[in-house]
Order: C-alpha cells, then structure tokens, then sequence
C-alpha cells in the first residue's frame, strides 16, 4: 500500500516540475539549461540474505541460518546533472525497497521418546525465520554514456539506507518427526519469537547497472535499467548478516532547461508595393476540337471448323547430341533425369518431334536398363578448328563423349563399362564445312549400337489428333474514324485459353486472319462439344493512349475424318545424297508392314534445311522422294502413291538456327491415310 501511495505522488509530481521548468525566467536559467533532469524509477528485486543468525539466541548447538533468497520491489525518485554532456552524469536517487528474508534451517541435536516405536529417536524440527525490510535509502552514483549516438549507458553507485518502514521479524518452528510428538503447548508448529529485529542497523552498498534511454515524447525519457548491488557488511550488530541484490526496473525521467535558440532576426521592411499592371488584353482563343474516337461498329467471323483424326506417328530419334565450340558441358535443352524412373513410359511423351529428341538420353537410360548385357558406342567429334591442335581437339572429343556416359551412368544407374567411348577430328560423316552451320553441327557426340531397338523411333498409336480445315480463321471488321488508331491487337480463346492471337500498327485492315495449326487447335480438341463457341476480341489503342475494345462469339464445328493416318519420316540422309540408309530402309519396312492396306493411299514428300542454293535444295529433296517411293514400290508393288515430290528449303518445319532443326528438315516424310472401316 505504502509503495502505492508513493507511485502515486511522484507521477502527480512530474507535471509541476514541468510546468515550473517553463515558468521559470530565461534569464535564471541561462547557465543551467540542459544539464538536469528527474523522474521516477521502480521494479522488481531479488535478494540474496546471507547470515549465521542462530537458530536460539545464544545457541550456535541448536544449529545456524545461513542462507535465503526472496523477492522483492522498490520504487524511488531520480535526479541526474550532466558533467560532460553525452558522456558523463552525476547520479542520485532516493529509493524506498522492500527487501524481505526467509531463512530455513533443520535441528535434530536432541532426542525424544516415539510413542509410535517407544524408542528414543533424534528430534527433528524444522526452524523459519521471516523478516519483513523495508529501506528508505540514498543512492550516489555515476552515469557514463561510452558510445556517442547509442543510448546505452553503465552507472556505478553507492547506497546507505536504514530500515525506517519496517523492520520486523517471526521464527517459528515445527516438529517434523517422529510423529505424534507435540509441543508443551500442544501444537506441532508454534512461533518462537516474534518483533522488532534485534542489532538492525544502517545498511551500506556498492552497486552497477547498465540501461538505455529511450525517447517517447519531446524531453520525456523511458529507460530500462539492470543493476547489481554488492552489501558491505552486515546489516544487524548481533550477528552476521549480509545482503546483495539483482534489480530489474524501468524509469521515466523529464529533462528540463534545453537551451533555448535565439530569437530570429527581425524582419526586414515590406517593398515598395509594386506598380499597377498594364491593363488586360483579352485575346479569345479558337477551342481545340478533340479528334474522334475509333469506333469499333463490328466484328465477326464465320464457324472455326476442326477436324478429328486418328494418327499413327512415328518419330525418328536423331542419334546425335551437339555441343557448343569447344565445349564438353551438356546443353541445358536436352533433359537427362531419373528422378521419376518408374513413371517414365514412351507413351507419356509428347506427340512432337523436337521435344521427343531432347528427351533422347532418358529414351537411351529407359531401353539400356531393359537390356541388362547391352553397350552402345558414343563417339565425340569437334569441327576439326575449335581449337589449335589436333590433341587438344581429341581431349575434347573424349570428353565430349564421357560427358554422355558419366550422365547415363550417374542417373540411370548404367556401369560405365557398358560404354565404349571413342574420338574423331571430324564425324565419319561431316556436313558442309564451308558454312558456320555446317561447322555447328559437327560438334557433337554420336550414338550407335548393333541393337536396332535402342535407337528405334518412338511410335505413338492411334491417337485423336485435331486439325483446323482451314489453316486461318478469318474476321471481318468495320471501324469508324479508323486514322485515330495507333496499334491494334486480335486475340482468339476458348473459355480463358489463349488459342492464337495477331497484332499491327495503325488501324486494323477489314479482313484480319489469324493463323492456325493443328498444335494450337489440339490444346482444344479434346474437351470442345459441337455447343461449344470462340472468343473473338479486338482492341484497338488511339493516339491518345486510351483504348476502346469490341469482342465476337463464334461456334466450333468438329467432324471425324474418314480416315486414319500414318506418318512416318525419314532423317540422316547423307549430306548431298538421296540414296536411303539402311537404318532408314528396316524402319520404313516395319512402317509399311503396319500401315499400309490395299485401300492405302501414300504420300511422299521431301524436304531440306535453308543451307546451299535453292535450286539444288529443290532437286535433291525431289531425289530423297523419288528414292523413297522406288524403296516403297520394292516392298509393296501395288501400292496406291497419289504424289511425290520435293519443296526444298520452302516449308521450313523445325528451327533451322538450330543444328537438331536443320536435321530434322533434311527429311522425307511418308504419310498413309486408310479408310475406316
């Protein structure tokens, strides 16, 4: 309650010190400005008591206290006058703190009768001894601040006090065997004495805490603070009895008399007021007419028709892997990992050609683990100038090649003895040295085997396949004030799926197609019903930078094909020949014995990559056709070829900046279609 009280009081008066801080007079203060401040501080305490109070006055037989730790709290008054600046301060504090003792001690010196055993056994009782302290004391120290800018601060202080508030103690006792035994007055427990402490005297003390000041309003100051207190000497003059403390507390403190900055300089006169302005000409300006706006008055297009097919499709795997100039380090673009192993099927690829071949080393890692005693044959080759000497070019080249076996080895688990690794300056079939591309390619790491079925083509069966009829899907648009456009852009969609889309400067022509492929139809195909419809949309930004957007809903028509479709294509043709590889020749049996029936219709068509004249190109994919379809001939002789011919380097289907894409153009591609039965 006494603390209560206390709190109390300092916090009512905080704001007199404050008030009277700012009525005080410039003049009293000039040379005490910003060198005071004082607040309040309180918080918890933990004493350590040490004694060797008899347990009887007197009596060192009947046994000691000795040592007792307790809690307690205190609260108190600061005032602080700066001695350095930011450096250094002079401390002081009036603190009431409550420092309360309880000491146990046990005695069995004595024997007694049990009356449970009726034999004489030690009397065993157990002595306490509670003190209730309360101190009003005075506290000098110093603060030193050793971190200019960091509020952290050490204080280092000495403190006497005496116990003014209270001083008060109670010793009880309590027998805890043997059982049964009492006290003359009856009792197991009884106070043996109770009052004012005997020999209590002044207390003194050295203590150091460490804090920080932290600032939550203008001059008012919250600061944590930890400190130690060492007791010197003991505290009553019967007896031994030392007391040392660990304080935990928080503060706030208001510093007052900061210097004021001098007053301002007057001010200047006020100018001359300026001379009238001339009279006002008032020129009408013409109002500029906004241009109008595009208008997008329609847009429209006619049904998107897709056709459902059944497709059979074989895709060569190109038994090369390439690297860059004179490097051994495996492109990123091909994928090698066995993380998924046992969900790895050829079934699950996609049904396109240069994602299958970049999924090659995993095809080799799958067949090579079903084939336990198989080896196959990789051969590294350079472009014969990546670098200056040919042993260095070797080294690369067999590196090349154990890049392929360690990678194989390392995810699929294959013993590195299952490969027999050579090196060449040049492959043992170059391309064309005299281009860049041709050098590209020669960079490379060759895969053979003497087993057909571990570099065979990946076959995917009898799959749907939807294909637009048309290969543009026309729109038809009418603008108003058309020459207001800056940029327009079409897209198509399904239901959120971006389909395909186009774009162009200025206004958008009145006729506006889009391209279409049977890729981009197939995202679709399966899940359209024949109630399905498209998404058209247009939009057009001005010249002004805002934009203006019209869109059209179009249906989908799906039909089957009548036919099933076989395609097979031929690759690694020789550089400048036609003549077809034996590779080429068992795969195009084993694809004529499936796909061909008497009611089979065939196409050959040949194609190359953009390298060399067009003329040339034209000629020697019109001899691969010619080649393929004599081979076919060969095989089935009544079999039905509506056409064979070559288109050269016009319809470029794969990449050609990239080696694997020019490969794969140089091609001749046997389709079949047979009628549903």
């Amino acid at each position: 309650m006494i603390i209560k009280y206390y709190l109390l009081l300092s916090l009512l008066f905080i704001p007199l010190f404050t008030s009277n801080s700012e009525e005080i007079p410039t003049d009293s203060l000039s040379n005490v400005r910003g060198n005071y401040s004082i607040g309040l501080i309180g918080g918890y305490t933990k004493v350590w008591n040490k004694t060797s109070l008899s347990v009887l006055p007197e009596a060192t037989d009947c046994g000691i206290f000795t040592d007792g730790v307790s809690s307690g709290y205190f609260a108190g008054i600061t005032f602080d006058y700066k001695l350095l600046p930011d450096f250094l301060e002079a401390s002081g504090r009036l603190i009431y703190t409550s420092r309360p003792a309880t000491l146990e001690a046990d005695n069995s010196s004595f024997e007694i009768l049990d009356p449970n055993t009726n034999q004489y056994v030690p009397l065993v009782r157990h002595h306490v001894y509670t003190a209730n302290l309360q101190y009003i004391l005075l506290d000098i120290g110093l603060k030193l601040y050793p971190i200019p800018d960091i509020p952290i601060y050490a204080r280092v202080g000495f403190d006497v006090g005496n116990p003014i508030i209270g001083n008060d103690f109670t010793q009880t006792e309590e027998i805890t065997s043997p059982n049964g035994v009492l006290y003359s007055d009856g009792t197991r427990k009884h106070t043996v004495a109770a009052g004012k402490i005997p020999g209590i005297s002044t207390a003194y003390g050295v203590l150091g805490a460490i804090g920080a000041d932290f600032e939550f309003q203008p001059d008012i100051y919250l600061y944590p603070e930890v400190s130690y207190r060492y007791g010197i000497g003991s505290i009553i003059s019967t007896s031994e009895w030392n007391v040392n403390c660990l304080n935990i507390g928080v503060g706030i403190r208001y510093e007052f008399g900061k210097e004021l900055p001098a007053p301002p300089p007057p001010p200047p006169p006020p100018p001359p007021p300026p001379p009238p302005p001339p009279p006002l000409v008032i020129v009408e300006v013409p109002k500029v007419v906004p241009p109008p706006a595009v208008v997008i008055q329609s847009i429209s297009s006619v049904p998107l028709q897709v056709q459902e097919t059944v497709v059979t499709q074989t895709f060569p795997l190109l038994p090369y892997i390439f690297f860059d100039s004179a490097s051994a380090e495996l492109p990123v673009k091909y994928i090698a990992s066995s993380k998924n192993q046992t969900q790895f099927t050829e079934a699950n690829l996609p049904k396109e050609t240069l994602p299958t071949y970049y999924m090659m080393l995993n095809l080799l890692g799958k067949r090579l683990s079903a084939l336990p005693n198989q080896k196959i044959i990789i051969t590294g080759t350079t472009d014969g100038k990546e670098l200056p000497t040919s042993a260095q070019r070797n080294a690369l080249a067999k590196e090349r090649a154990n890049t392929i076996a360690t990678l194989l080895s390392k995810e699929w688990s294959i013993p590195l003895e299952r490969f027999v690794l050579q090196t060449r300056d040049i492959p043992e079939l170059p391309s064309n040295q005299k281009y860049k591309e041709g050098m590209e390619e020669n960079r490379r790491a060759e895969i053979t085997s003497d087993n057909a079925f571990v570099l065979s083509p990946v076959v995917h069966s009898r799959f749907l396949e939807f294909a637009p009829v048309q290969n543009k899907q026309l729109f038809s648009v009418q603008t108003l004030h058309p020459e207001n456009a800056d940029t327009w852009n079409l897209t198509m969609s399904y239901k959120g799926v971006l389909i395909n889309q186009t774009s162009g400067l200025t206004a958008p022509p009145a006729s506006i197609p889009i391209e279409l492929s049977t890729d981009e139809t197939s995202k679709i195909g399966k899940v359209i019903t024949m109630k399905d419809s498209l998404r058209g949309e247009l939009t057009i930004k001005q010249k002004d930078g805002t934009t203006v957007s019209a869109e059209c809903y179009f249906p989908i028509l799906k039909s089957q094909n009548q036919f099933e479709v076989s395609r097979l294509s031929l690759i690694v043709f020789d550089f400048d020949r036609s003549d077809i590889s034996d590779q080429n020749k068992d795969m195009m049996k084993k694809f004529v014995n499936e796909a061909l029936q008497p009611t089979s219709v065939s196409t050959i068509t040949g194609t190359t990559d953009r390298l060399g004249e067009a003329d040339h190109n034209l000629q020697l994919s019109e001899e691969r056709a010619v080649s393929v379809r004599d081979f076919l001939l060969s095989l089935k002789p009544t079999a039905t070829i509506s056409s064979v011919r070559g288109l050269g380097a016009s319809n470029l289907l794969y990449d050609n900046n990239l080696p694997e894409g020019r490969y794969y153009c140089r091609t001749v591609s046997l389709e079949v279609k047979t009628p549903i039965k």
